[in-house]
C-alpha cells in the first residue's frame, strides 16, 4: 500500500476473500473508533471557554479536526478502491488535494505547538502577548495556506503536462494520478524533504532551549520546563511517525522483490499502523496526558454536567422529562453511560440497515421494505432526540418553552408514526397473501410513498392540534419562560390532557382492529392454502405476530407512568429504578430491537446486510 502521500491507492489486497473482508472490517472499526474519540475531544474543547481561549488547546483542536477529516476521506477512498469503483480523474483530484492539505497540516501544526511550548517556558512574561487567540488563528490560516500550496502547484503542473481528455478518464483514486513525469515526482520529493528538515530543526531548537531552561530553573519552573520537554518529545514522536509513514513505500518495494504475500502484509500493516493508528493515537495521547483536558473529557464522558439529582424522568410521552435520577452520583453516571451506549449502538445499526436498503434497487422498489425503512428512519430520529433531551435535562440546562415545543412536536410526530406504519405493514402483508394477484398493482412504490405521506400528515395533526390549544390557553410570556424540556409543558389544562388520552386510545383501538383483521384473514388463508402458498401464509402470520408484539410494546411504554406512580407510593428508590428500567427497556431497547429483529429475520435483507457488513461490495480479487 503506497503511503507516499495521504491519498495513495489505499487498497486492502489479498487473494483470500476471507482475509480481505477481515482486513476491511478492521480498517472500518479502527477508523470509526478514532473518529468517535476525536469528535468527543473536539466537543470537550468547544464546551470550555478556558480551552477555546488558549493557544495550546486551539492548536490541539486543529490537529484533531485535521485527523478526523483525514480518517473520513481515508475510509472513503479505501471503500471506493476496494469496491473497484472507477470515476473521473477530475473528481479524484479534488479528494486528493483535500487529503494532501490535511496531511500536510499535521507536521506544521506540531511545529506550531512546539514553538508555543518554547515561548511558554523560555519567554513566560511575553507568552500571553505573543500567543493570543487572534494570532493563533492567524497562524492556523498561514499553515492551511502553506499546506495548500504544494497540492495546487502539483495541480498546475498536471494541467500543463496532462494529455487531452486525461481529466475525463475513469480511474481508481490515488495521488499518483496527479504526477505524470519523473521531474514532477522529483520536485515533490525535494519539497517534502525540505519541509521535514525545517520542521525537525525547529523542534530540535525548541527542545534544546527548553532543556537548558529546565537545568537552570528551580521549583515550579523546573517542573514546568521538564513537562514541556516531555511534550516536545511527544511532538518529535509524532513527526517521526509522519516521516515513517512517508518512507513506507520503500520498505514495501523491498518486500515486493522477495515475496508478493509478504508485500501485501507489510503494505496493509503500514496502512493500519502508520496511516491510521499512529496518526490518530498520537493526538489522543497528547490530549489525555494534559491534566486539565483529561479531567474535562472525563467530566463529559461520565456525564457530570451541572447535575441536579432532583430532576426526574417522565415516560408519559415520547419526549417527557427524560432524566436518569438517583441520589448516588456513581449510579447516575453509570445509568447515563448505559443510555448513551445503547442509543448510539442502535443508531449505528439503524443507519447500516438504511444504507443496505438504499443500496439495492430490489428493496427501494418493494412496498414492504419501504415501510420498514420508514420505521428505521423514525426510530433513528426518535433515539437522537431522546439522547439530546436526556442530556439537556440531566445537565439541568433550561431552554425557552418555544424551543422545547419544537423538539416535543418532532418527537411526538415520529412516535405516532411507528404504530401507524406497523398497521400499514400488516395491510401490505394481508394484500400479499390474501390478494396475491392484485398485490403488484396495489402495493406500488408510489402508492406506498403516498401512504407514508398520509401517515406523516396524520401523525403531525395531533401535536399541531395540541399546539393550537396551547396558544389559546397559555398565559402571556409563557413561550419565553425558561424550562426543562418535557411534553407536559404543552398541556396546561385537564380537559386538554383528557383529549390527548382519548385520541391516543382511539388510535390504538383502530390499529389493534386492523392488525387482528389482517391476522385472522392470513390465518384462514394459511388453513386453506397448500404447498408454497401455505408456507408463505404461515410466514406472513408470524410476521403479523411480530407487528402485534411491536404494538404491545408501544402500549406498554405508554402504561409505564402508571406502574411508576404505584411504585412512588411505596418507595422512592424503587420508583427511580422502575422509571429508569421503563425508559431503557421500553423507550430505547424494545423500540429499536423490534425493528432490527424484523429486518434480520427477512432472508433477503439479512443476506444483503451481511454482504455490506463484511465489506463485500463489487469486489475485484485483483484490487
Amino acid at each position: 500500500m503506497d503511503q507516499n502521500s495521504s491519498s495513495e491507492e489505499l487498497q486492502v489486497i489479498s487473494n483470500d476473500p476471507v482475509v480481505v473482508r477481515t482486513r476491511m472490517a478492521i480498517v472500518q472499526v479502527l477508523v470509526w473508533f478514532f473518529i468517535y474519540i476525536d469528535i468527543f475531544m473536539l466537543f470537550t474543547f468547544f464546551s470550555k471557554q478556558a480551552f477555546r481561549g488558549n493557544a495550546r488547546y486551539i492548536l490541539f483542536a486543529h490537529t484533531l479536526l485535521m485527523d478526523s477529516i483525514y480518517l473520513l476521506l481515508t475510509v472513503l477512498i479505501v471503500l471506493l478502491n476496494y469496491s473497484y469503483l472507477l470515476f473521473p480523474v477530475s473528481a479524484c483530484i479534488l479528494l486528493c488535494i483535500v487529503m494532501e492539505i490535511v496531511s500536510n497540516c499535521t507536521p506544521l501544526t506540531i511545529t506550531a505547538m512546539s514553538l508555543e511550548r518554547y515561548v511558554a517556558i523560555c519567554m513566560p512574561l511575553r507568552h500571553a502577548d505573543i500567543t493570543t487567540t487572534g494570532r493563533t488563528l492567524a497562524a492556523l490560516v498561514i499553515i492551511s495556506a502553506y499546506s495548500s500550496l504544494a497540492p495546487f502547484l502539483h495541480l498546475f503542473i498536471l494541467i500543463v503536462t496532462a494529455p487531452p481528455g486525461y481529466f475525463a478518464k475513469p480511474t481508481l483514486c490515488h495521488y499518483e494520478i496527479m504526477i505524470l513525469t519523473e521531474w514532477h515526482r522529483f520536485i515533490r520529493i525535494v519539497w517534502y524533504q525540505v519541509d521535514i528538515v525545517l520542521i525537525v530543526l525547529i523542534i530540535l531548537f525548541c527542545y534544546v532551549k527548553i532543556m537548558l531552561a529546565a537545568r537552570t530553573a528551580s521549583g515550579e519552573n523546573k517542573q514546568s520546563a521538564s513537562k514541556g520537554r516531555r511534550t516536545l518529545l511527544l511532538h518529535g514522536l509524532q513527526l517521526i511517525l509522519c516521516i515513517a509513514d512517508s518512507l513506507s513505500p520503500y520498505t514495501e518495494k523491498m518486500a515486493l522483490e522477495h515475496n508478493l504475500e509478504l508485500y501485501l502484509t507489510i503494505r496493509y500493516f503500514n496502512f493500519v499502523a502508520l496511516g491510521i493508528v499512529s496518526r490518530a493515537s498520537s493526538s489522543i495521547i497528547y490530549g489525555l496526558r494534559d491534566k486539565k483536558f483529561f479531567l474535562a473529557l472525563m467530566c463529559y464522558i461520565t456525564c457530570k454536567y451541572n447535575h441536579n439529582p432532583a430532576v426526574s424522568m417522565d415516560q408519559n410521552s415520547s419526549s417527557e422529562e427524560l432524566q436518569v435520577i438517583s441520589n448516588d452520583p456513581v449510579v447516575v453516571r453509570t445509568r447515563m453511560a448505559i443510555v448513551q451506549v445503547l442509543v448510539w449502538f442502535f443508531i449505528y445499526i439503524d443507519i447500516f440497515m438504511l444504507f443496505t436498503f438504499f443500496s439495492k434497487q430490489a428493496f427501494r422498489g418493494n412496498a414492504r421494505y419501504i415501510l420498514f425503512a420508514h420505521t428505521l428512519l423514525m426510530d433513528s430520529i426518535y433515539l437522537l432526540l431522546t439522547v439530546l433531551i436526556v442530556l439537556l435535562n440531566y445537565s439541568y440546562l433550561l431552554c425557552p418553552v418555544s424551543a422545547c415545543i419544537l423538539l416535543c412536536i418532532v418527537m411526538e410526530i415520529v412516535t405516532s408514526c411507528t404504530p401507524l406504519t406497523i398497521a400499514a405493514m400488516c395491510l401490505e402483508r394481508y394484500v400479499a397473501i390474501c390478494m396475491p394477484l392484485r398485490h403488484a398493482d396495489i402495493a406500488t412504490p408510489r402508492r406506498t410513498l403516498a401512504a407514508l405521506v398520509i401517515i406523516s400528515a396524520y401523525s403531525s395533526l395531533i401535536p399541531f392540534l395540541y399546539l393550537f390549544i396551547l396558544i389559546v390557553t397559555a398565559p402571556p410570556g409563557y413561550f419565553a419562560k425558561p424550562t426543562l424540556c418535557h411534553y407536559e409543558i404543552m398541556i396546561l389544562t385537564e380537559w386538554h390532557r383528557f383529549i390527548r388520552i382519548v385520541w391516543y386510545q382511539v388510535d390504538l383501538a383502530v390499529i389493534v382492529i386492523i392488525i387482528l383483521f389482517c391476522y385472522v384473514k392470513i390465518m384462514l388463508a394459511a388453513v386453506a392454502a397448500s404447498g408454497e402458498n401455505k408456507q408463505s401464509a404461515s410466514k406472513g402470520r408470524r410476521t403479523l405476530l411480530l407487528h402485534g408484539l411491536q404494538l404491545i410494546l408501544c402500549i406498554v411504554e405508554r402504561l409505564g407512568p402508571y406502574t411508576e406512580k404505584m411504585a412512588l407510593e411505596h418507595n422512592l428508590e424503587l420508583y427511580l429504578t422502575i422509571r429508569y428500567f421503563n425508559f431503557v427497556a421500553l423507550g430505547i431497547v424494545s423500540r429499536a430491537l423490534s425493528s432490527i429483529i424484523y429486518g434480520l429475520r427477512d432472508k433477503k435483507f439479512f443476506l444483503a446486510l451481511m454482504y455490506y457488513t463484511t465489506c463485500r461490495f463489487k469486489h475485484n480479487m485483483a484490487a
